[in-house]
Formats: structure tokens, sequence, C-alpha cells
């Protein structure tokens, strides 16, 4: 255990122990209420023990969960910071829980600062929900047969998914466009990252009005989506053309 967590346990409890009992019985009032209000986050005391000694050791560079280990017992040979799972778990839930962001398949980074306000850490997990709740509902929408074009929210606007691979072709985006009942705020071109080059090309003949499509669009916006570079996702948002 970490010399700042020990201490932080002694002083608690010699704060607890100098304590009248009815002072004692609120907190056991108040404890209960809050664990009946809070989340459940699985591990969270080793998870924050260690991210803490990541933070002291490496700030903000990348890491392997080999470095940090190695660092860790060195100093501290009796360590017992992992729980059942072993690391491995440990690092996968601060990936979850947005402490860490994986930045190859076995390095990671400190995601959010200690030395950072609760504002900036929210803004820091907004892409992170956002993720979240477009996953849900794009599974939801492709297994109950709603719509095989799921809707994604960027920015607060609705864009349509059109999904695009190596194979496709300028005329499997005229069809799956014809397929599209309601466009909303617009569409988004989504494909590997690896092959961003042909979404732009398709998005330039969408916007020169050159695949045959009823509504001609013009690029909003673009970006690259992925908590594992080995994975990313290029994203590049049109909304319809509306001459003035």
């Amino acid at each position: 255990m970490s010399s700042r967590i020990s201490a932080l346990i002694r002083h608690k409890s010699l704060h607890q122990n100098n304590r009248s009992d009815g002072d004692k019985a609120k907190d056991v009032d108040s404890e209960t209420s809050l664990s009946m209000s809070s989340p459940h986050l699985p591990n969270l005391d080793e998870c924050v023990e260690i991210y803490l000694n990541v933070w002291d050791e490496f700030r903000t560079e990348s890491f392997s969960i080999n470095e940090f280990v190695v660092e860790l017992q060195s100093r501290n040979p009796d360590t017992d910071i992992f729980a059942d799972g072993g690391p491995q778990r440990q690092f996968d839930l601060l990936v979850a829980y947005g402490l860490f962001e994986k930045v190859s398949s076995n390095r990671y980074q400190v995601r959010c600062s200690p030395d950072e306000t609760q504002l900036e850490w929210w803004q820091q997990l907004e892409t992170q929900i956002e993720t979240l709740h477009n996953a849900v509902h794009q599974t939801q929408q492709i297994t109950s047969g709603e719509n095989t074009h799921p809707l994604l929210t960027y920015r607060g606007d609705r864009y349509v998914s059109l999904y695009i691979n190596q194979q496709t072709q300028h005329t499997d985006i005229s069809e799956s466009l014809e397929e599209i009942e309601e466009f909303h705020d617009g569409i988004v071109l989504r494909s590997p990252a690896m092959i961003a080059d042909d979404v732009q090309d398709i998005a330039d003949s969408l916007s020169a009005g050159k695949l045959n499509a009823e509504e001609v669009f013009e690029k909003v916006n673009s970006e690259v989506k992925g908590a594992d570079s080995t994975d990313l996702e290029f994203r590049l948002y049109m909304n319809p053309h509306h001459n003035s």
C-alpha cells in the first residue's frame, strides 16, 4: 500500500477514535444513505490506488502494465495492491472508468489528472459517455430490426450512419441513401481509420452531386474515435446542402 493511502487511513482511524458515539451514529446514517444512492464501482479502492501510483511515477507519459508492476515492486516488494483478477483486470476497469486511456495494444496513459477540477473530468469523459450512448442505441436499433443505418449523435445533432469498407462502391452509397427515409440533421460516413482517404473521396462525390442522389451533402466535420489506436474509426459528418 502506498504511503499516501496509508497516511490517510491512519489519520481517519485517529479521528474516528476521538469522536463521540453520537457523531459516529450520524456517520453510519450518512454512509448508509450514500451507499444507497452511489453507484457501485468494482474494485474502486484498488483502482484509485493504482491510478495515484501511476500518476506519481509516470504523469502523462505512456506506460505498460509490466513497467508499472516492476516499478511498484521495486519500491514496495510486499505490495498487495491488486485484487482478485490481477493487474490486467484493474487496468481494464481504469480504462472503462475513464481514468486511463489505452494508446496501443499494451500501453496506457493517464487521461484525467488528479490536479484537474471535476468539471474538467466531466469534459474529458463526455466523449466516452457519448460513445456508450451511441453504442447502446445503435445495437438496439439493429437487433430490433428498426434501422440498418443507426443514428449517431454529434454535438447535439443526429446523423444517419453509412458504413464504408474497402469493398464499398459509389453505387452502394447511392443505394443506401435511397433506403433512408429521414436524414435528420445529416449523414455520417464511418470506416476503419486506415481507409479515411476512401471516405473523403466518397464525400467529395456526394458534395459534387456525382452519386445520383436526390440530396446533395456538404462536409461539416470529421473525427477519429476509439480507445485503442489499433482499432480506430474515422467519421465524416455531412449536412444536406441548402442553396442560399
